[in-house]
Parts: structure tokens; C-alpha cells; sequence
């Protein structure tokens, strides 16, 4: 059944169709069961749709598009849905089969303003299921069903990574995705001001 989790030896189980992490999965296998596609057929594979990383539909009028200088991302696919991560930083949820905007994360105000990270991470607790996301240096969690944010997570929805350190910073940056173990986001990166003790 398509609903099916797949047992492979060695292999973390992920539904069959889906994608619901960075990695594939929590272990990162980069793994996927399906097998439609093999070395017989893959020539007769076309293009159904493409997508900018700026959808048409979260463009400001009269502005032009934000274009990421290194687009580096993996979507997710989970439940019938294809969540990116937009040229605006924020979150696009897309029909698998058509390529078309289902719902987006309204594009950010100028502090929550930066190029796309590399993927999302998916966290459920079968009742709720939520997309989070790193949008400049804010924490922020989508339902993932809607689009909204909820307004309960962190202040009006969102979490600032640059508070909370020992010393002051003035942003945050990242290079992955968040990452949620059970029921815990697990966020790497650099606070803003770090970069004197990095290097």
C-alpha cells in the first residue's frame, strides 16, 4: 500500500513516496524504496513541471524576484505535499504532481531577510504535523497543513537565535537544516560576533 513503511536491512523505515528529512530520514541514508524507475526505463524520463525558487506567487508587485547565488536545497515530501524552502528564506508547500503552490509562509520582513538554507525539517505527533524552519535568524514553525505559523511558538511565532548567549550578538547564521529528535529541535550554527572566535 502507498501508506506502507518500507523494511530494508540496515535501512531506517520512511513511507513509501516520501522524503520527510534532510537525509531521507533521521539516519540519513539518502534512501528511497521506490522502483519504478530503473536502468531500463530512466531514458524515457521527462520533465512534468519545474518551479522557480521564487514562485510567482509569493513575488511583491512591482518587485523583482529574489534569486539565491547558491540555491542548495533538498524539499521534503511528506503526506501528499512537497515543502521548500523559497528564495525568500521561507517555507512553499507544492502539489508533488503539478509543480503549483498549495499555501506559502508569507515573504519575511526585512529581518528575517536571507538567502534559502539547504532543507527543513518535518516533526509530528500524529495529531499535529508542523514544518520548521530557520528564516534569517528566527526559529519558526509551519503547520503543515495551512501554512501558518503558530503564534504560541516562541514570540508571536518565532524564535530569535541571537538572544540568549553569554556575550551580545546581533544575528544568527546557519549551514543545515534544523533537525528534531523526538520532541527537541537541534539547530546548528553561528551566533552573530562568533566569527572572531572561530577564526
Amino acid at each position: 500500500s502507498p501508506g506502507a513503511a518500507s523494511t530494508i536491512p540496515g535501512k531506517a523505515q520512511v513511507a513509501k513516496g516520501e522524503w520527510p528529512a534532510y537525509g531521507a530520514d533521521k539516519a540519513s541514508t539518502k534512501y528511497s524504496p521506490l522502483d519504478q524507475i530503473n536502468k531500463d526505463n530512466v531514458k524515457n524520463l521527462r520533465i512534468v513541471w519545474r518551479q522557480s525558487a521564487t514562485p510567482m506567487e509569493l513575488r511583491r508587485e512591482g518587485t523583482s524576484p529574489l534569486v539565491p547565488l547558491n540555491y542548495s536545497h533538498t524539499p521534503l515530501m511528506v503526506k501528499g505535499l512537497l515543502y521548500m524552502n523559497t528564495g525568500f528564506g521561507t517555507v512553499a508547500a507544492l502539489d508533488p504532481r503539478t509543480g503549483k503552490v498549495v499555501w506559502f509562509d508569507a515573504p519575511p520582513d526585512k529581518d528575517e531577510r536571507r538567502p534559502p538554507n539547504r532543507g527543513l525539517a518535518y516533526w509530528t505527533d500524529g495529531k499535529d504535523d508542523r514544518v520548521i524552519t530557520l528564516v534569517g535568524q528566527y526559529l519558526v514553525a509551519l503547520n503543515a497543513k495551512t501554512g501558518k505559523r503558530y503564534t504560541g511558538f516562541g514570540d508571536v511565532g518565532r524564535v530569535d537565535l541571537s538572544k540568549g548567549y553569554r556575550r551580545p550578538t546581533d544575528n544568527f547564521r546557519w549551514n543545515s537544516p534544523p533537525l528534531v529528535v523526538g520532541d527537541v529541535i537541534v539547530v546548528g550554527g553561528l551566533p552573530g560576533g562568533a566569527v572572531d572566535v572561530v577564526n
